[in-house]
C-alpha cells in the first residue's frame, strides 16, 4: 500500500481550508452584504420615506455622497449655475428686488446650465450634485421672501409670477394606452399627488383615459378616499371579482376559458375591467366642462377616428360639453368593454360607440357621421393615420413644453430607461455593448414603422400613438416588478385583488426612482402655480 506524505497531506488541507474559507466569506458577502440589504429595501418598500431612507444609507456606503459634493461635471454648466446661485443669494439678503426679478425671469428655464440633463442623476440612488440642489432651493426660497415681502405691490407679484409661469412652460402627464398593465397608472398618479409633483395637465388615452378621468372628475376628498385603498373602494360599491368570476348558469367551464381568452385578446384583465366600470359609475355624465370646474386640471383624451370630421383631441377647451363617458369608450375602442353589460362576446366587436354631448341636461350624439373608433395600439396601422399629431395641439392649448409618459409596457424598460436609470457598474465594455444593440434596435423601429413593414404584432407590442422609442428629452415612467417578467405576465390571470396592489405598488415605485429629477424639472413650476393662483384670486 502506499500512503500520502504526511507534509503533502498537511498541505492539501491548508489550501482546502482557505479555499473553502474564501469561498464562504464571498457567498456571505453577496448575500449579507450591506449594500445587497439595502438594495433589498429599496426594491421592497412600500412608501416614499422608506425609499428615501434607505437609498441615502446605500449612496452614503457606496461613496456616492463624494460625487455628489464634487461641484465640477463635464454634464452641466457649474460655473454658471454657481456664479447664478451667489447673484440670487446677495440680491435676496440686499433686497434688490429689480436685480432679483431680472435674474429669476432670465433663469427661468427648465434645463438652465443643464441642470435637468438626466445623466447626472443615474449615479446616485436619489439627489444629484449638491450645487443643483442648493441652487433650485434658492428658487424656492427666492419665490417665498417675493410672496412674503410686504413691500411689493399685490398687482407686481401677480404680474411676475404669471410673465415667470409663461416663461417657463408647463408639463403635462401622458398616461400612455395602458392594456394589460393599465393597473401601474393608479400607482403612478397616487405617488406624483402624494409627493405634490402631479401636473394640471393630464392626457390620458386607452386605459389612461379612465385613470385620468377619476382624477379630473372627483373632489380631492374622494380621489384620497380611492387611491389610499383602491379595492376597498371598489368592494364598497359592489365591484368584487366574486361577482364576475362565477360560472356560468349551466356550469360549462369551456364559457370562462372562452371569456379569458377573449380578455387576452381585448388587452384587458378582470380587474382591469372592473376597475373602469367602477370609474364609469362615479363619473356618470359629467363634461369636460364640468370637470374643469370640479378639479382645475386640464383633461384631455386622444380618440381614434376613421373620420376626419370626428376631432382626435378632446378638452374643456374644444370640445367642452362632450360627456368624458362616451370619450373613455371611443378612447378604449368599439367593443371593448361590450361584455361588462352581459352582451354576447363574439358579437360585441360590432357596436359602435359615439362621442355624446350634454347641453342642458339634454344628451344627443356629437356628430351624425357614423365611424369607428380603434384602441391606441392600432395606431399608425391601414385604418387609423394621424395627420396632425394631438401633443402638437396641447402644447398649443396649455402652454405645455414638457412630458411626462407613464408607460405601462415594462418589457420596454430596457430600451427606454438606458440614458438615465440607475447604473450599477462603471462604462464597462459590456455596458457599452448594450448601449449601442439599444440605439439600433430603435433604429430599426423607427425605419420599419415609418416605411409601413412593421408586422401587427410588433406594433401592437413596440408602438403607440406616440412612440416613445424615440430618443426624446421626455421623462419615460416605465413600472418594472420585483419579480421575473414572465412570472408577472402569468400573475396579470390570477384574477384577485394581491395582482392588482402589486401592480399599482409598482407604479409607485417607478416614480420614486426619478423622483430627484421630477423635483428638478417640476417643482419650480408647481411653486408658481400655487402663487400665480393665490394673487389672482386676491386681485
Amino acid at each position: 500500500m502506499q500512503y500520502t506524505p504526511l507534509p503533502l497531506l498537511k498541505l492539501l488541507l491548508l489550501l482546502i481550508d482557505v479555499l473553502t474559507f474564501w469561498i464562504r466569506t464571498i457567498i456571505k458577502r453577496f448575500r449579507y452584504s450591506r449594500e445587497r440589504i439595502l438594495l433589498n429595501q429599496i426594491n421592497n418598500s412600500t412608501s416614499w420615506s422608506e425609499f428615501s431612507h434607505s437609498a441615502f444609507q446605500l449612496d452614503n456606503v457606496l461613496h456616492y455622497d463624494v460625487w455628489k459634493d464634487n461641484l465640477v461635471s463635464g454634464k452641466y454648466d457649474y460655473r454658471l449655475i454657481q456664479e447664478r446661485l451667489h447673484d440670487l443669494q446677495n440680491s435676496r439678503t440686499d433686497n434688490n428686488l429689480p436685480k432679483l426679478l431680472s435674474l429669476l425671469r432670465a433663469g427661468m428655464l427648465r434645463n438652465f446650465g443643464g441642470i435637468s440633463n438626466k445623466r447626472l442623476y443615474n449615479r446616485t440612488y436619489i439627489g444629484t450634485k449638491r450645487l443643483i440642489e442648493q441652487y433650485n432651493k434658492e428658487i424656492s426660497n427666492c419665490l417665498e421672501w417675493i410672496d412674503n415681502n410686504d413691500e411689493i405691490n399685490n398687482q407686481i407679484k401677480l404680474d411676475f409670477y404669471h410673465d415667470a409661469k409663461t416663461t417657463l412652460g408647463s408639463t403635462a402627464i401622458c398616461l400612455h394606452g395602458g392594456s394589460l398593465f393599465g393597473l401601474c397608472h393608479i400607482g403612478v398618479i397616487k405617488a406624483l399627488i402624494n409627493e405634490d409633483l402631479l401636473p394640471n395637465v393630464i392626457v390620458g388615452s386607452g386605459v389612461g383615459s379612465a385613470i385620468g378621468a377619476l382624477i379630473c372628475c372627483l373632489s380631492k376628498t374622494q380621489v384620497f378616499e380611492i387611491l389610499n385603498d383602491v379595492n376597498q373602494a371598489m368592494q364598497d360599491e359592489g365591484f368584487t371579482l366574486n361577482n364576475k368570476n362565477q360560472k356560468s348558469n349551466n356550469g360549462d367551464e369551456t364559457e370562462i376559458y372562452l371569456q379569458w381568452i377573449d380578455n387576452i385578446k381585448r388587452g384587458l384583465t378582470i380587474e382591469l375591467k372592473l376597475f373602469i366600470k367602477f370609474i364609469l359609475s362615479k363619473i356618470g355624465k359629467i363634461t369636460f366642462k364640468e370637470a374643469y370646474r370640479t378639479s382645475g386640471k386640464s383633461f384631455n383624451i386622444l380618440v381614434y377616428p376613421n373620420s376626419n370630421k370626428i376631432p382626435t383631441l378632446l378638452n374643456f377647451l374644444s370640445t367642452p360639453y362632450i360627456t368624458i363617458e362616451s370619450a373613455i369608450y371611443c378612447s378604449l375602442g368599439n367593443g371593448i368593454l361590450d361584455d361588462l353589460e352581459n352582451e354576447p362576446i363574439g358579437d360585441s366587436y360590432n357596436n359602435i360607440y359615439q362621442l355624446m354631448i350634454k347641453y342642458n341636461d339634454e344628451i344627443t350624439e356629437f356628430s351624425t357621421v357614423e365611424c369607428t373608433f380603434k384602441p391606441p395600439y392600432q395606431v399608425g396601422g391601414d385604418s387609423v393615420e394621424l395627420k396632425n399629431s394631438p401633443y402638437d395641439r396641447i402644447t398649443e392649448l396649455f402652454n405645455v413644453n414638457h412630458f411626462i409618459v407613464s408607460i405601462s409596457r415594462p418589457y420596454l424598460a430596457p430600451f427606454l430607461n438606458g440614458d438615465w436609470r440607475i447604473t450599477y457598474k462603471k462604462n464597462t465594455l459590456l455596458k457599452k455593448l448594450s448601449h449601442l444593440i439599444n440605439i439600433e434596435f430603435k433604429h430599426r423601429i423607427r425605419m420599419m414603422s415609418r416605411v409601413g413593414i412593421l408586422s401587427s404584432l410588433m406594433k401592437w407590442l413596440l408602438v403607440d400613438e406616440k412612440s416613445m422609442l424615440l430618443d426624446t428629452n421626455y421623462i419615460p415612467i416605465i413600472p418594472v416588478g420585483n419579480s421575473w417578467f414572465i412570472w408577472d405576465i402569468f400573475n396579470l390571470f390570477m384574477q384577485n385583488h394581491s395582482v392588482m396592489d402589486y401592480w399599482i405598488k409598482c407604479g409607485e415605485r417607478s416614480v420614486w426612482g426619478i423622483h430627484s429629477l421630477l423635483e428638478t424639472r417640476v417643482r419650480t413650476e408647481k411653486l408658481l402655480e400655487e402663487y400665480y393662483e393665490k394673487y389672482r384670486k386676491i386681485n
